[in-house]
């Protein structure tokens, strides 16, 4: 099984890609990016509070209530 999912929120755009073995459907694995512009994450690092990163040392802090508003999209679509 495998399943990819994509939103926008705040002008930040989400990707979620939920993979799974259809032998083991209780093991799933999932993974994703964050991004705005040049700027991105991965899901994983983002949800740890890790800002994203545009590849030349620049950071850009996801405000309080974005962050929120993603963390609970992605968790309520699988990761």
């Amino acid at each position: 099984m495998d399943e990819y999912k994509q939103t926008t929120i705040n002008d930040y755009n989400i990707e979620l890609e939920i993979e799974g073995d259809p032998l083991y459907p209780d093991e799933l694995f999932s993974s994703g990016t964050v991004n705005k512009g040049d700027f991105y994450v991965s899901l994983q690092r983002f949800m740890e509070g890790y800002p994203l990163e545009d590849g030349c040392g620049e950071e850009l802090i996801v405000p309080d209530g974005t962050f929120k508003k993603i963390e609970k999209w992605a968790l309520a679509n699988g990761y």
